[in-house]
């Protein structure tokens, strides 16, 4: 029974904040209207506030392709943060389900999700299970 206690990997997930999930949907959302389809954009701006007449700037001064670079810009910073999420989850000994909801949370809304990984402290007997096994490993 010790052994398996040793093991065994804990289950734990949090969503971010409902209001930090509207702002990343409302982010992105008229960002990649303006970057997949311009043409529809018009008909979203009325809702988008500041975020839509910044859109509406780069359509119609020709400088769109910056809304491609911000776009390229914001995934490649969500995988790193997913990247780094798997390791976090490694080191904090998170089950597997419950790493994959992980790292699905964390490329849909970044740092938000990934702060309530970094946030968590796993029970003292887990950190010194999961020392012992590396120690064994390395013998």
């Amino acid at each position: 029974m010790e052994t398996f206690m040793k093991h065994a990997r804990r289950q734990y997930f949090e969503f971010p904040g409902i209001a930090w999930m509207l702002l990343i949907g409302l982010v992105f959302i008229p960002l990649l209207t303006v970057v997949f389809f311009p043409s529809h954009f018009g008909s979203i701006v009325p809702y988008t506030g500041p975020l839509g007449q910044l859109g509406t700037y780069l359509l119609q001064t020709g400088r769109g392709i910056y809304a491609v670079f911000i776009l390229v810009g914001a995934i490649t910073c969500h995988v790193c943060e997913t990247a780094y999420c798997w390791r976090l989850c490694s080191q904090k000994n998170v089950d597997n389900v419950s790493r994959v909801k992980w790292i699905l949370s964390t490329l849909c809304f970044g740092g938000f999700s990934l702060y309530e990984l970094i946030q968590h402290k796993p029970v003292e007997s887990e950190i010194q299970a999961r020392i012992e096994t590396t120690e064994l490993k390395k013998d």
